[in-house]
Order: C-alpha cells, then sequence, then structure tokens
C-alpha cells in the first residue's frame, strides 16, 4: 500500500524575473514499512522535495506544481495550511538538519517535548511530562529524567539528534517519518548509534521512512530502496542491491566510483584518485537537456537537445539516460 505517492512535480521560487525549478518532474512512491533514501550531492533538490511534501517553505517566494502530491488519499498540493497542520507532526513528521539550530536554545528539552505533546496527543502538562520521559528512554537516552530539564546547548551532539527523533515520534497516528541529513556533523560511532536507533524505531512501528542524505554509507545501511538526484532531476531509482551492485546512470557510477574504499583500491593499483570533472550546474541555468551533460564523458548529441527518457533495467530498476553500458570509463 502505498503511503506517499508524488505525481510528476516541480518546485521552484518566484521573483520579478519569474518562476526558477529548483525540481522538475519529479515522480515517486513510497509504501508502508519501506525506507527510500533520496541520494545526491549538496544542491541537487533532496531537502527541498522534503519541504515541499510537508508544504514548508514560504508559499509568497515558492510554488509547488504537479499532478498530485498523495498522502493516502489526501492530496497535499491542494491542503489548506490549516489542514496541513494537522497532518504535520500528527501523520508526518520530519527530523531536520543541525539539531543544535533545530532546538529552541532558550527553552529545556522537558518545554519542548512538553509542548509538543499536549499539541499532538491532548495530555496535561503532568502527563505530557511523563511521556516526554518514555520517549526520551525510548530513543535510549540515559537519566532521561534528568534530561528533560537540560538545555540544548548541555548535551552532546548525539544526545540531541536523539531528542529530535524523539520530538518526532510523539504522535501516536505517526506513519512516516522523513529524515533530513539525520547523522550530519557526527562522528562515526554515534552515526551509527543514531541509524541502529531508526532502524529499530521503524521495525518496532511499521513507520515508513524517507532518508534526505549525501552519505552512501547512510544509503547501505538502512534502504531499501534508493532514488539518485542530480541538479534537481531523478536520474535513478532501484532497489538498494539494484543502485550498489549495478549502477547505470554515469552520475550514479561517479558516486559510487568516489567512495574512500574505491579510491583506497586505485590508490593500491597505482592509478590516480577518481572524481566527477566539472562542477554542478547552477540551476537558472539548466535547460531541458540531461543536466549531467556537461560533466559526462559519453555525452551523444541527443543528450543536449531533451531530458532522456526512463530506461528499464529490470523490474525494480531504472535510469534516465541515453548511453548505458558497464561502468564509467576507467573506474
Amino acid at each position: 500500500m502505498k503511503v506517499l505517492d508524488v505525481k510528476n512535480i516541480t518546485i521552484g521560487f518566484k521573483d520579478r524575473f519569474g518562476f526558477t525549478p529548483m525540481v522538475r518532474d519529479l515522480s515517486f512512491s513510497i509504501d508502508k514499512g519501506e525506507v527510500l533514501s533520496i541520494v545526491g550531492e549538496s544542491g541537487c533538490g533532496k531537502s527541498i522535495t522534503a519541504y515541499s511534501i510537508l508544504k514548508l517553505m514560504d508559499p509568497h517566494i515558492s510554488e509547488i506544481r504537479g499532478d498530485g502530491l498523495m498522502f493516502g488519499e489526501r492530496n497535499l498540493l491542494s491542503a489548506t495550511e490549516s489542514e496541513m497542520q494537522q497532518i504535520r507532526g500528527k501523520n508526518i513528521s520530519m527530523i531536520f538538519q543541525e539539531p543544535m539550530s533545530s532546538l529552541n536554545p532558550v527553552f529545556s528539552i522537558g518545554a519542548q517535548l512538553t509542548d509538543i505533546c499536549t499539541l499532538h496527543t491532548g495530555d496535561s502538562k503532568k502527563q505530557a511530562w511523563q511521556y516526554g520521559i518514555e520517549l526520551l528512554k525510548r530513543v535510549h537516552i540515559p537519566s532521561a529524567g534528568e534530561c528533560m530539564h537540560k538545555y540544548p546547548h548541555e548535551l552532546s551532539g548525539g544526545m540531541r539528534q536523539r531528542v529530535l527523533i524523539a520530538l518526532a515520534l510523539v504522535s501516536p497516528s505517526l506513519e512516516m517519518l522523513i529524515a533530513d541529513e539525520p547523522t550530519t556533523a557526527l562522528d562515526v560511532t554515534i552515526q551509527a548509534q543514531i541509524l541502529n536507533l531508526l532502524d529499530e524505531l521503524r521495525k518496532e512501528t511499521g513507520l515508513t521512512l524517507l532518508m534526505i542524505t549525501h552519505d552512501l554509507g547512510v544509503v547501505a545501511t538502512l534502504s531499501d530502496r534508493v532514488m539518485v538526484m542530480y541538479a534537481g532531476r531523478k536520474v535513478e531509482e532501484g532497489s538498494l542491491a539494484d543502485i550498489l551492485n549495478n549502477p547505470s546512470h554515469p552520475y550514479t557510477q561517479g558516486l559510487l566510483s568516489s567512495l574512500p574504499i574505491k579510491q583506497h583500491e586505485r590508490l593500491a593499483e597505482n592509478r590516480p584518485m577518481f572524481a566527477i570533472p566539472g562542477n554542478v550546474p547552477s540551476l537558472k541555468a539548466i535547460s531541458e537537456a540531461c543536466p549531467f551533460s556537461d560533466r559526462c564523458d559519453r555525452v551523444i548529441s541527443e543528450c543536449k537537445q531533451a531530458f532522456p527518457s526512463e530506461a528499464a533495467i529490470s523490474d525494480t530498476h531504472r535510469a534516465w539516460c541515453n548511453v548505458l553500458d558497464e561502468g564509467i570509463k576507467d573506474a
């Protein structure tokens, strides 16, 4: 059963010069209990996509166009702000980047948890306080009762990230969790703990999870399916095994070839380290052609004319590329 079905949406910003699309013609869906990871380098449109699902961007300067943003039977594209307020936090929750800036520095952890609890559960302040302690225990924060009295600056980065996860899990009606770079700025050990926690909570509750990340290690740890984005476009989509074992788009192949373990193999063979040539294009300068064509060493004339049509590699694996072959040259 599809929890989220995104149908051909374009997301952009408005100014006196017109409308500038940041994400173009994007379609994807997520089934109940599934983990879908959206991966790509910074600026490719991952976070904007996540924010648009919850309609968190300022409608005065942004616009979402498309055929539908279906959450169950509800089309979020046509939902009013008051309707979205009933969905945010209650049915769909989000873990934001940078826990230090996502938590209010002038309120204690207990005050912030209690406010969210009373909003989504209708509990009294006393009940909400106790529920807050239970949530902190659920995300494995030691001395949860003491933690409720602390302020964000008194906690480590890993503890603050756990508090954000607890805040996201407040609603008993929660169906979907969006995690936007949940391990950013955390050391490797704490990253592993946070990913294990998310996986544990997903298995316990049956939550649907949308992961936003540029870290392929995170992708490999948690994902069922992977969607690769580049410069506001979806360029490849498939199961975790499809993407890691049989990457078909040159950009996906380049990302995997840039992993430290791959670089180590190249150095051991006395080959130069690999890097995708060129730079990410300005989104204002992108035409209807393939956005990766200026950086691709297999570009053909068709790539400069229009965005490629879908190529089915298997029943679960698709890419949007005019030229598909075994791998990147010399990789």
